[in-house]
């Protein structure tokens, strides 16, 4: 198939389960590489992106289960939702400098990428971006930018240890957690991050450290833990106190408080009042 070098975008669907495609050449000046374009097109081997593309839309390349690499140009700023989920094949994955996004299952399922770095230029890693990835090691530029990690991000992955870039100030439950191992080692450079709790019952994870503090220590932060929530060690951002149920003359109630970063609440009795007004 030849696209005219006129072309500044390809549709939604265009190409969508066109299994006889094997390769193709985007042209320059095209911008966006929409939905389910190349979706399902099974034995897309090879794929030439432009330094004109910005955005690789959802699903664009889901389930291309031939596709073995992939380099992302400069001008790609964000890999949307889907883009490359079950891409089965694919072994080596370039993140181009300038990328600032990737969206939630953007790479889930792609069972073949073992390595991976993230471009200091990227800001947010979504839900679920790396789920189930055979990743033997993730790694982040000096100077990262990143400041969230999604829920389940790195799940099911395979390298035992990760060290988070001091940008990060919020990550997502269970985002990261071994299939085939019992231990898991983070280092985290930012102290007062904001890791949400998981209240699941996964026990894919029965060890794990963070800054040599132990998952007993740690409470249900993490995947397979199932104790109360016990580590102080990272500290929320508690908002102003609301009373959520008044207190009686003979009936306590109760107040609560926020954390702006992760959503964690801390509830307090307010003493019954003890007077009545006969």
């Amino acid at each position: 198939i030849i696209v005219p070098k006129t072309t500044t975008s390809i549709g939604n669907n265009a190409f969508f389960n066109c299994c006889g495609i094997t390769e193709f050449n985007i042209p320059e000046g095209v911008s966006k590489i929409s939905n389910y374009t190349f979706g399902n097109c099974s034995n897309l081997r090879d794929i030439t992106i432009p330094g004109t593309v910005e955005t690789i839309g959802e699903y664009a390349f889901s389930n291309c289960t031939g596709l073995e690499s992939v380099s992302l140009s400069q001008g790609i700023k964000t890999i949307e939702s889907y883009a490359f989920k079950g891409c089965t094949a694919l072994k080596n994955v370039e993140l181009s400098s300038g990328l600032e996004k990737i969206n939630n299952y953007a790479f889930c399922h792609c069972s073949s990428i073992t390595r991976v770095v993230i471009p200091d230029s990227v800001t947010s890693i979504g839900d679920y971006a790396f789920l189930s990835c055979n990743l033997n090691d993730v790694c982040f530029d000096e100077n990262s930018q990143l400041t969230s990690i999604g829920k389940q991000a790195f799940l099911y992955c395979m390298f035992a240890s990760i060290t988070i870039p001091s940008s990060v100030t919020h990550i997502g439950a269970k985002a990261f957690g071994r299939l085939f191992s019992s231990t898991f080692d983070v280092t985290l450079l930012n102290n007062t991050a904001c890791w949400e709790l998981s209240n699941s019952n996964d026990e894919s994870a029965e060890h794990i450290n963070v800054n040599n503090y132990t998952a007993t220590q740690l409470g249900n932060m993490f995947v397979g833990n199932k104790h109360e929530y016990e580590w102080n060690a990272r500290e929320h951002a508690y908002g102003e106190w609301y009373v959520t149920d008044e207190p009686t003359c003979i009936s306590t109630g109760t107040k609560r408080s926020e954390c702006s970063k992760c959503g964690y609440h801390q509830t307090l009795n307010i003493p019954a009042t003890g007077v009545h007004d006969y």
